[in-house]
């Protein structure tokens, strides 16, 4: 008798990993709007762009398979974050491993692959990939102005008032979820004398949305041995 090995078939078992594009907001929401890409490497450096994978509906999967990521070690990162959000700086660590198995299966031989794929984020393991963006809104400028006579209305930017150049305090806002207006009170040595300053409440706080402009008042100072019926 002559026996002929006649191997059958048996599906590879793949592995897969979920990315979740989120909201920083309270609670997380998973960012549906618009879609984000991802972009996978064969390198550390993020320079050797292997697939890119994008969004739908907050998820992207990456499979682990024949047809997807095969034996290796990848790096992904987002390169396109959705629209009105800021970009993640964060690069997780992919590493696929495939392992055949030969075993006997449905009264016959069969051969196939396992494949398991594993991320790590600042090598602490991680199940899911959770991202999250910043809310991205326009820039917005901020503006100081003095007022010019006590209890007036007469207020003049701080640039006209004196010649001398106001720095935006702390500079141009890039993102914001809300927008504290201490946060952007001047510095004591920066307020004129006479005036409250930084360390106390300004008069009140303009947000100009139109022309993307914070803009901060100040009144005078009450002098001390001023009665209530004097001014």
């Amino acid at each position: 008798y002559v026996y002929t090995r006649i191997p059958g078939t048996h599906p590879d078992i793949t592995d897969r990993i979920t990315v979740n594009k989120y909201d920083d907001g309270e609670p997380q929401q998973l960012i549906t709007s618009s879609s984000a890409t991802f972009g996978l490497y064969s390198d550390e450096n993020c320079e050797n762009q292997v697939r890119s994978y994008a969004t739908s509906g907050g998820k992207v999967t990456i499979e682990a398979s024949a047809s997807g990521l095969g034996a290796g070690t990848y790096y992904l990162k987002e390169i396109n974050a959705p629209t009105g959000y800021t970009l993640s700086d964060q690069v997780w660590k992919l590493t696929v491993t495939v392992t055949p198995k030969e075993e006997w299966y449905n009264n016959t031989w069969v051969n196939y692959n396992v494949y398991d794929i594993t991320a790590t984020l600042a090598g602490a393991p991680v199940t899911s990939i959770d991202v999250t963006d910043k809310l991205l809104r326009d820039d917005y400028v901020v503006e100081y102005y003095f007022e010019q006579t006590p209890d007036g209305d007469d207020y003049v930017k701080g640039e006209d008032r004196d010649g001398k150049e106001y720095p935006d305090v702390p500079g141009k806002i890039g993102y914001f979820d809300t927008v504290k207006a201490e946060d952007h009170y001047l510095p004591d040595e920066d307020v004129p004398d006479g005036y409250h300053h930084g360390h106390d409440e300004p008069a009140f706080i303009e947000y100009d949305d139109e022309n993307k402009t914070i803009k901060i008042y100040y009144d005078l100072d009450v002098p001390a041995n001023t009665v209530e019926g004097d001014k």
